[in-house]
């Protein structure tokens, strides 16, 4: 993604990084549309990265105001789906753990 970032700010001879990310919502989508394309991932829209960063940056800090913060929500609420996976995932290890340990193997 560095390498892509890097090699739209030469084409577009941007001069002042600090405006890179100030543009429009559709062109946004088009960049991002063009790298999921090139890695051969076709549903890779800004709002899957934006969820993937919350909920990767929760699992890491488990800080649910950290997360709500970093993401510019207002609402706790809001930041709370990116728990969800987590939480969802922690089940689905415990769930297996117990089947693991109650069912008998063959030997």
């Amino acid at each position: 993604l560095v390498l892509l970032v890097k090699e739209y700010i030469t084409e577009n001879k941007i001069k002042d990084t600090s405006t890179i990310f100030k543009m429009s919502a559709i062109h946004l989508n088009r960049i991002v549309k063009e790298i999921g394309t090139r890695i051969g991932r076709k549903d890779i829209t800004p709002h899957v990265l934006r969820h993937t960063f919350g909920t990767l940056y929760y699992s890491q800090t488990k800080d649910l105001m950290a997360t709500r913060d970093v993401l510019g929500q207002r609402s706790i609420a809001a930041t709370q789906r990116y728990v969800h996976g987590t939480e969802e995932e922690a089940l689905d290890r415990q769930r297996k753990l117990a089947r693991s340990i109650l069912l008998p193997r063959n030997p």
